[in-house]
């Protein structure tokens, strides 16, 4: 008996689906698109500003020799020194960087475009793998219809012989 063909689609898209886990390709073209959109965030990242932040503390000893009757202290003195430090850059323009962004958005583009024609190889290997299985199966279902029809055959043979109305040639 034929099967309705919503079972077949549904195992075909299983199918489909492990192959998409499971094909060593097709998971190479995601990792490299996975990467190139990597390499988009840097590109990004050259554009804007930066900041940074420094603080520096730093511990000073120094002796003093006053001359006799001149005006200050005399001996050690110590003292801290602090210094604290943002700084904001923007570049105006940087178009090296503009120009690498631009190259990083066609290099996503090809990546999406090669995983699109791998995922397409795939699919058109399962379904082409699918579909003989399927003719395989009508194969088999046919031969043993056959199969069924011949011993039947072979039967009737056998039952008219034994009662004479068949002769051995029949039987061959």
């Amino acid at each position: 008996s034929a099967w309705p063909p919503i079972l077949f689609s549904g195992e075909l898209l299983e199918l489909i689906s492990t192959a998409e886990t499971t094909d060593a390709n097709y998971q190479a073209a995601l990792a490299a698109a996975r990467a190139v959109r990597e390499e988009s965030k840097l590109a990004r990242a050259g554009l804007l500003p930066s900041l940074s932040f420094q603080a520096n503390i730093a511990g000073n000893t120094q002796d003093i020799d006053v001359a006799p009757g001149a005006f200050g202290l005399d001996g050690r003195q110590n003292f801290d020194a602090e210094t604290y430090e943002l700084r904001a850059q923007q570049p105006l323009f940087r178009f090296d960087r503009w120009l690498k962004l631009k190259q990083v958005d066609r290099r996503i583009a090809q990546a999406a475009a090669e995983v699109a024609a791998v995922h397409a190889e795939l699919v058109m290997k399962v379904s082409e793998r699918f579909l003989n299985v399927l003719g395989y199966r009508a194969e088999l279902r046919h031969s043993n219809a056959e199969l069924k029809a011949l011993l039947a055959q072979l039967e009737q043979t056998l039952v008219r012989y034994e009662i004479g109305v068949a002769t051995e040639a029949d039987l061959l």
